[in-house]
């Protein structure tokens, strides 16, 4: 068990080319595959145009942070004066 988790951990990195908002596109070798998969659960789509090379797109809803919160009630209550 502790071999495969070293494994993981180590070797299925990916290389990332692209991170911004919803897209990302990565460099990945286990990712030997070509097509889409829609992930319904994490809400992402998939695609392999050529093996090793994936791009994936969130939909959905985007996480607001704690930060971007702050500064919008902060915007508000400043507003509000």
């Amino acid at each position: 068990m502790r071999r495969e988790v070293i494994f993981k951990t180590k070797l299925m990195k990916d290389i990332k080319l692209i991170d911004k908002g919803r897209l990302r596109v990565s460099l990945a070798w286990y990712d030997i595959w070509i097509g889409l998969f829609v992930d319904t659960i994490k809400k992402k789509l998939y695609v392999c145009p050529l093996p090793g090379l994936l791009i994936t797109l969130r939909y959905g809803v985007l996480k607001i942070t704690e930060t971007q919160t702050t500064v919008k009630s902060k915007q508000h209550n400043g507003n509000a004066m």
